[in-house]
């Protein structure tokens, strides 16, 4: 299903409607046609379809009470949709959204929404993408990111120097340690998710904070370089 924001015709579209998907990139709206993608059932579709199954299970076994406070605060905190727009969760998505996370990363669940707090965030993230002798690391601030927090890092492969946009193509790379510290090395996890790496492919890299205590994430921060070789 497409969604659209209504103007004089339509202000804004994103989504598919039959062969045909709406999109949108730094250079505004465009259309392509629709592609349908296989179902490769990967290890990582596996993993993340029975964290979903076990956290509704444990939705069905808190009680009333937690199951009102969790729709309270989906209220409170509504997402951004594809177009920017407001988007209210009911309490069961908010609780699988924010447990899915926590059960991913191996930290305890939550039976009650998360607490107001003041997230520490991603200040700066640069990174070298050296495949040869050279480091392929990534550096950021803060360093190490705090004794509650862990990072989680996404990334996305492109065969042209020139693409910038990355749009839907992140893949989940890692969930560090709690409190990892600057210098964290990615190759490995890329290969896995992308195959090889070749010279002259660029390799983007998006990383947030995840505070294990409340199951929030930081804002993002991304990052894109050639890949080399010395």
């Amino acid at each position: 299903m497409a969604k659209f924001t209504p103007g004089p015709t339509i202000g804004a579209i994103s989504g598919s409607i039959g062969g045909t998907t709406y999109s949108k990139n730094r250079y505004g709206l465009y259309i392509r046609n629709r592609s349908i993608p296989t179902n490769p059932g990967t290890q990582y579709q596996f993993i993340q379809r029975g964290i979903i199954a076990s956290i509704s299970q444990a939705w069905r076994n808190i009680e009333e009470q937690e199951r009102i406070a969790w729709k309270t605060w989906a209220q409170n905190n509504p997402v951004m949709d594809a177009l920017g727009n407001s988007q209210v969760l009911t309490g069961h998505a908010a609780f699988v959204k924010i447990n899915a996370r926590l059960s991913a990363s191996g930290d305890t669940l939550l039976d009650k929404p998360p607490v107001a707090t003041q997230l520490t965030q991603v200040l700066t993230l640069s990174m070298t993408a050296d495949i040869g002798a050279g480091a392929f690391a990534l550096t950021f601030t803060p360093t190490p990111v705090g004794a509650n927090y862990r990072a989680v890092f996404y990334g996305a492969l492109v065969s042209s120097i020139g693409v910038n946009y990355i749009g839907n193509q992140w893949k989940k790379l890692e969930i560090s340690a709690k409190n990892v510290a600057t210098g964290v090395d990615l190759q490995s996890k890329f290969e896995e998710r992308f195959g090889t790496l070749q010279v002259g492919q660029k390799v983007f890299v998006k990383m947030v904070l995840l505070d294990t205590v409340s199951g929030l994430y930081s804002g993002p921060m991304a990052t894109g370089e050639q890949v080399t070789s010395t």
